[in-house]
């Protein structure tokens, strides 16, 4: 996102749950911006999203012990593709 869009209002709005340099200064102009909204890396959470992401984790861990393909894989160092 092109911040001078935000802050110029060519860009009606915008909604930022991480930024390229953490944590933004006190000075950035997003944080005065009316049209955005900033949140510390935890836009993603709600009770349903926490129950999701838990089992989600638990069926992967399954998989892993089965050796059976990972549906999120973060790296297939020792592992044989299934």
């Amino acid at each position: 996102m092109e911040k001078g869009a935000l802050v110029s209002g060519h860009l009606g709005g915008a909604g930022i749950d991480t930024a390229e340099h953490e944590p933004l200064p006190a000075t950035s102009p997003l944080l005065a911006a009316p049209n955005c909204l900033v949140t510390p890396h935890m836009a993603w959470y709600s009770e349903e999203a926490a129950r999701e992401l838990k089992r989600k984790v638990a069926e992967e861990a399954v998989r892993f012990a089965r050796n059976e393909k990972l549906h999120y894989p973060v790296n297939s160092i020792g592992r044989s593709a299934a």
